[in-house]
């Protein structure tokens, strides 16, 4: 078991799955949830035929289901962490190429931050 260690349990299919599972009896889905939404924004974000608009879509769903304070499914961030995430969203973040826009790398910090929280948490469980 001790050479069984979180990052590889998360990126495995079935590791995956029963790790889901176990969250939903610690009543804590939001976080798994959030890990693979975030996922996919970021795959969404490398497409060839990603639109702007398509992207502030993905990403505004993300902030009402998991960043806002008070969201259904509010992810357990430092309030510092909420605060320039949301900031980065209203004003539109600049991406690598110093272009305004929706990011890829919106939600990286938060992204960390959940990963870490169900390794240490979670998982530890």
């Amino acid at each position: 078991m001790d050479d069984l260690t979180f990052d590889i349990v998360i990126n495995d299919t079935l590791g995956h799955d029963i790790f889901s599972k176990h969250l939903v009896r610690e009543f804590s889905t939001e976080n798994i949830e959030f890990y693979d939404t975030v996922l996919g924004y970021r795959v969404a974000c490398q497409a060839v035929d990603a639109s702007e608009e398509t992207m502030k879509e993905y990403a505004t769903s993300i902030m009402d289901t998991y960043i806002y304070q008070g969201s259904m499914s509010e992810v357990n961030i430092p309030s510092t962490m909420r605060k320039r995430i949301e900031a980065s969203f209203a004003s539109g973040t600049i991406d690598i190429e110093g272009e305004r826009g929706i990011s890829a790398t919106l939600f990286d910090a938060a992204f960390e931050e959940v990963y870490k929280l169900m390794a240490r948490d979670s998982y530890a469980r």
